[in-house]
């Protein structure tokens, strides 16, 4: 009887499932041996999988099953993650080559929404909680299967009750140790504003107000601004200056973020010779884009691009 179901009968191979790294993943959320035929059934296993040249072991353990965490242990597993309902354990069993299994996250991932309307007004609020009261632009971390423009759109919305346009990507922000060792990367994105009438989050959001973006780039820290926000209104602005802007194309799936200068903002004489002919394409329009120098603006967004 295969060790994957609970019963008193003698140890045999763990039931596992193979992958195309020559691994092995083991599920033990639910069916499980019995605590005092695991580690028989542990150690049987790992006889296996190394005489048949298996690389890396994912041993996932279900919370009912939590006795296997401290016998997995005890026979060289560590810890790789935790998600609600179970705990994944992994073992690297080649002695001849370095460890190749990935770690878990490595980065949370957010988005802050930089809301303009037609009055060159920006959107600005205060979190309820917070150490400091200072002014900053709204938005949080995306939630799992939402594309970049999607999550900004409705952190604006819940905090703000702001309906608004995903436009482009303004710049990122990247903190390499953040929450529990973690990196945290915040994606900045202009918006356009479709409502004005603000209705805040009471239970996130102190205050919300809009403010026009000459006064808000006038403040100082002591004024209650966050510096790092006047970073990225400065880097609007500029890029709103050069005519630089993001289309989105959905591939297979995967959401490309993708920098060009607008068509009408890219004069003739300021391309370079082998760029000199007409747009007749999406292909054309790339040229254009990576030969104008938009790969440094967009990257370096304070840095002077083409007038």
């Amino acid at each position: 009887m295969p060790c994957g179901k609970r019963t008193a009968a003698m140890a045999s191979v763990l039931h596992s499932k193979g992958d195309p790294y020559h691994g092995v993943t083991v599920n033990l959320t639910q069916e499980c041996p019995e605590e005092k035929r695991f580690e028989d059934c542990l150690i049987m296993s790992l006889e296996e999988w190394k005489a048949n040249k298996r690389r890396g072991v994912w041993l996932q353990i279900g919370v009912a099953n939590s006795y296997c965490i401290q016998i997995a242990d005890k026979h060289g597993f560590t810890i790789h993650h935790a998600q609600p309902g179970y705990v994944m354990m992994t073992k690297w069993l080649p002695t001849d080559e370095p460890n190749l299994l990935p770690g878990y996250a490595s980065h949370y991932i957010g988005v802050s929404g930089l809301v303009v309307d037609d009055q060159d007004q920006i959107l600005l609020i205060q979190d309820k909680y917070s150490y400091t009261n200072e002014w900053k632009l709204p938005g949080g971390a995306m939630d799992p299967g939402e594309n970049i423009d999607e999550a900004v759109a409705r952190e604006v919305l819940e905090e703000t009750g702001i309906q608004a346009e995903f436009i482009t990507i303004v710049s990122m922000r990247h903190l390499p140790d953040y929450l529990h060792s973690r990196g945290d990367i915040n994606i900045v994105c202009h918006l356009r504003a479709k409502t004005s009438a603000i209705k805040k989050c009471e239970h996130e959001i102190h205050a919300c107000k809009w403010m026009k973006i000459e006064k808000f780039l006038s403040m100082s820290k002591s004024d209650g601004l966050q510096e790092q926000d006047k970073y990225k209104v400065q880097s609007y602005l500029n890029q709103q200056k050069h005519g630089l802007q993001s289309t989105h194309h959905t591939i297979s799936n995967a959401r490309f973020y993708t920098p060009e200068f607008k068509v009408e903002k890219v004069e003739k004489e300021a391309m370079p010779a082998a760029t000199q002919s007409p747009i007749k394409s999406d292909v054309d329009r790339l040229v254009i884009t990576m030969t104008s120098n938009a790969a440094t603006l967009w990257l370096n967004p304070l840095k002077a691009g083409p007038d």
